[in-house]
């Protein structure tokens, strides 16, 4: 296995990882907050 291969390989990873990482956050956002909440923060972020 090269420097290539093993840089690939990781990447990957790295993006399995990040895309882990994401899908956690938005399940336990869903939970934690209702949609109008959520909803609610963006309409007041754009003001």
């Amino acid at each position: 296995m090269n420097v290539y291969e093993l840089m690939n390989w990781g990447a990957w990873v790295l993006a399995f990882l990040l895309f882990g990482w994401v899908l956690y956050d938005f399940i336990k956002t869903e939970k934690a907050y209702d949609e109008s909440v959520i909803l609610a923060t963006i309409d007041r972020d754009e003001t």
